[in-house]
């Protein structure tokens, strides 16, 4: 896989990781 592909795919993925990230702390903080 090429860099640019590489960082493309990380770019399209950061909000997915990111909201999933607050999705389970907010689980953990308020459960």
């Amino acid at each position: 896989m090429e860099m640019h592909e590489l960082l493309t795919l990380i770019l399209l993925l950061s909000p997915g990781l990111l909201l999933s990230a607050l999705v389970m702390s907010a689980m953990a903080f308020g459960g």
